[in-house]
């Protein structure tokens, strides 16, 4: 396939050439044809805005992908086409065996598009067999569309009157996913927009000492040493002609002579 870029002339040509041809591949095969009630088919373009949501949405469910696997080469279904399959109703026929019928009818048209188109298999999705979580049935599957030497993908989605009508009003409704999309864009979940989160700083924790035991008590060394009065001693008086008195006759030295 080329490299794609939005051009809005060519998916146009594209999308009509490819709904031409498979309106005339169901003219073609007696058997679809035999059962078929109506069949409707709706186109789309994706607007580059759409585009984007899909690839921010790549992004996010793919962290880890680079630039080139979300990018629109990897938007496979810029152009699709959606086939709504009715059969022919049939008298005393229940509305289960009625939606059955359909549904083979879908199967049918899958099959024609296999046969006439190269498929990736890798974007072949039943939803008939296993829904979604919102109850969402249909058939995906994309064909390789070759315009004048111009391959270019082209999503089909299969499904029947009742599937359709689900997908529209139910809690499958399009436009109720596109809420939900732009809502958690504008939220800041998308790792395109989400700012970076800030490692917490590690704090050292402070180590503490182990206690142990002073054999002896340890004197304060800014210990004041109290007054006499504290210690329950007597004041003296040292102008005390008394005390000088005593004093002296205490500490007067005898007389001695040396030879």
């Amino acid at each position: 396939m080329v490299q794609m870029a939005y051009k809005t002339d060519l998916f146009k040509d594209i999308l009509s050439d490819t709904t031409t041809r498979i309106r005339q591949i169901v003219q073609d095969d007696t058997e679809l044809l035999a059962n078929l009630g109506s069949l409707n088919d709706t186109g789309w373009i994706k607007t580059p805005e759409s585009i984007t949501r899909k690839i921010l949405f790549k992004a996010n469910q793919q962290p880890e992908a680079s630039f080139e696997d979300a990018h629109i080469n990897k938007v496979y279904d810029v152009v699709g086409l959606r086939l709504v399959i009715d059969a022919t109703r049939l008298p005393h026929e229940t509305q289960e065996q009625h939606e059955n019928r359909s549904m083979s009818m879908c199967f049918r048209a899958k099959q024609l598009i296999s046969q006439n188109w190269e498929t990736l298999s890798f974007r072949e999705k039943d939803y008939m067999k296993y829904p979604k979580s919102n109850g969402y049935q249909s058939l995906h599957l994309t064909a390789v569309v070759n315009y004048h030497l111009t391959k270019i993908p082209v999503e089909f989605q299969i499904r029947t009157e009742e599937m359709e009508m689900y997908a529209n009003t139910g809690p499958a409704a399009h436009n109720r996913y596109k809420e939900n999309f732009m809502d958690d864009l504008l939220s800041n979940s998308f790792p395109v927009n989400a700012p970076s989160e800030e490692k917490p700083k590690k704090t050292k924790k402070k180590r503490k000492r182990p206690r142990t035991k002073k054999p002896f008590p340890q004197p304060k060394s800014n210990r004041r040493s109290r007054p006499r009065e504290r210690r329950g001693e007597e004041k003296l008086d040292y102008s005390d002609p008394a005390w000088l008195e005593s004093t002296s006759a205490t500490f007067a030295a005898p007389n001695v002579f040396f030879a």
